[in-house]
């Protein structure tokens, strides 16, 4: 049984191995979504569904000197507290950028389909991409679903945020 079990390890292997470069040619160049044009739907949407529970996009802000990462600050009408709202399209790099905001007092959190996480879900958000960038392939839009929130405040606008979002 022993050795039955590390031969069909090592075919696990192997097709793990020759399955790769087959997928990548498939689906094609990694192209993301225009990082623009997404957090426009944002904030969009925020504007449309968010003043029901007073949320006001305040303004939008480069989070990198460079630019790259480009994110919605948001507040509450009636309390003392803001977001900062960021797309993430690629990888957990904006999710570092997000970190550092926890040495100013925030607390960052991931929201992916209606559900808030502390933790960056990696093996979700890569086979999300996965799947994106085979939608893309087919010719369809995708957007970002998964955003990046830290929060200052106690008024909890990141709860309000996520029922604007998933209405």
């Amino acid at each position: 049984m022993h050795r039955f079990a590390q031969a069909f390890l090592w075919i696990g292997l192997v097709c793990l191995i020759l399955l790769g470069p087959l997928i990548k040619l498939l689906l094609g160049p990694d192209s993301p979504p225009d990082r623009a044009s997404a957090l426009d739907r944002l904030q969009a949407q925020i504007e449309e569904d968010g003043p029901q529970n007073g949320l006001v996009v305040l303004k939008r802000q480069a989070i990198t000197n460079e630019g790259a990462y480009q994110g919605l600050i948001v507040a509450k009408s009636n309390c003392d507290g803001a977001l900062t709202i960021i797309p993430l399209y690629r990888n957990g790099e904006a999710a570092g950028i997000l970190k550092r905001y926890q040495n100013t007092g925030a607390r960052v959190q991931y929201l992916k389909d209606g559900q808030f996480s502390e933790d960056y879900p990696s093996v979700a958000f890569w086979l999300n991409r996965l799947a994106s960038r085979f939608a893309r392939t087919l010719g369809y839009k995708t957007h970002p679903t998964l955003l990046g929130v830290a929060e200052w405040g106690s008024c909890n606008i990141s709860e309000d945020l996520r029922i604007a979002l998933s209405v």
